[in-house]
């Protein structure tokens, strides 16, 4: 399923095809499961399901870092 969120690093819309159903995921919205209990999803799926963070968002926050922007 395609899901849509918001970087918080860049504020732009990130999106992403991982492999969980919608009831799956209104389960975990509701506090009914954990994403630990979807095996088939990769950690980078989990951590953009949580903070809307993509890999290329960690990166740029330490690119940010790095410069004393922050």
């Amino acid at each position: 399923m395609k899901i849509t969120r918001i970087s918080p690093v860049t504020g732009k819309p990130n999106e992403r095809d991982i492999a969980i159903t919608p009831k799956e995921l209104v389960d975990w919205y509701d506090g009914k499961s954990s994403l630990t209990r979807f095996c088939n999803i990769t950690e980078e799926d989990r951590e953009f399901l949580r903070s809307g963070m993509t890999d290329a968002c960690w990166n740029e926050l330490a690119a940010i870092e790095k410069d004393g922007v922050v």
